[in-house]
């Protein structure tokens, strides 16, 4: 499929998952499921795009995204990956690692 043809061409390519990931979204959750774990980062896109706070947040939590918001985030990749949110967590850790080379 298409995440496939992205890595064959683009080989250090990653993916940004932000807060859209946390609202009904069908599509995206199905290319969070096909695309591979170690190329798939968190987003918070703060301040902009704030997870489903219904959901995760409660409405104390600021109307904006804020950098602490990317859990939520990784929790729902954790959901729609069917694994614990401390795996995500590290492999997380690891692709940013990767990416930046540090």
């Amino acid at each position: 499929g298409i995440n496939a043809e992205y890595g064959e061409f683009f080989p250090n390519f990653f993916i940004g998952i932000a807060g859209l990931i946390t609202y009904n979204n069908p599509e995206l959750e199905n290319v969070v499921k096909e695309f591979p774990f170690d190329r798939v980062l968190v987003e918070t896109d703060a301040p902009y795009m704030r997870p489903f706070y219904r959901k995760f947040l409660d409405r104390s939590t600021p109307r904006v995204s804020t950098p602490g918001m990317g859990v939520v985030i990784a929790q729902k990749i954790a959901e729609v990956k069917e694994l614990d949110l401390d795996d995500v967590l590290i492999q997380m850790r690891e692709n940013v690692t990767e990416m930046y080379g540090i």
